[in-house]
């Protein structure tokens, strides 16, 4: 495992980003808004792989030297019960919110936003169906997303629930939360 070092937050004074190698697995930070007697720094174990949640770990103490001890401890408890694959799964996150992110900031939708809105665009026939075909080629060809991205969108829609695929693969519905997002 890593060596753990601790990193000034560039855009923060008092605060410090804890790594474990290239992940962030604490910050150390005064916080804002307590009265003057309270225990000013916080310490918060934020390393989380989703098999991991709710496992967090944290508290308040009177000074950074305090704090750091606080998360020593708290990382002490925590780390065993994290295996690679959940540091696998965290950089895996990591860089997906990345990808999101800057296609957010280039304007561009994700592949799951233009799937869903050339499937609302399209009439459905019997009993809801969307042909699969009436997808594909807008997908593909009008908003140029690689094989590889439409799946991922496809897949992931349905991951999410906002589509269901009938097994035969020749057509998908809404299912309820996808439904929801253009109601």
């Amino acid at each position: 495992m890593p060596e753990l070092t601790r990193r000034p937050n560039p855009e923060r004074s008092e605060c410090w980003h804890v790594h474990c190698g290239d992940l962030q697995v604490d910050t150390i930070a005064i916080q804002s808004g307590l009265p003057v007697k309270a225990k000013q720094w916080r310490s918060d174990v934020s390393f989380y792989p989703a098999s991991h949640r709710g496992l967090a770990r944290g508290g308040y103490a009177s000074t950074f030297d305090q704090a750091r001890g606080g998360f020593e401890t708290a990382w002490k408890d925590y780390l065993p019960r994290c295996t690679e694959a959940d540091f696998v799964e965290y950089r895996r996150q990591r860089a997906w919110t990345a990808w999101k992110y800057a296609m957010h900031a280039a304007g561009l939708p994700l592949p799951t936003q233009s799937l869903l809105e050339i499937a609302n665009a399209t009439e459905a026939i019997q009993d809801a169906r969307i042909h699969i075909e009436k997808i594909n080629g807008p997908m593909l060809f009008k908003e140029g997303a690689s094989p590889a991205e439409y799946k991922a969108g496809f897949d992931l829609a349905i991951a999410r629930g906002w589509l269901w695929l009938h097994e035969s693969g020749t057509f998908v519905k809404y299912a309820p939360a996808g439904a929801e997002l253009f109601a």
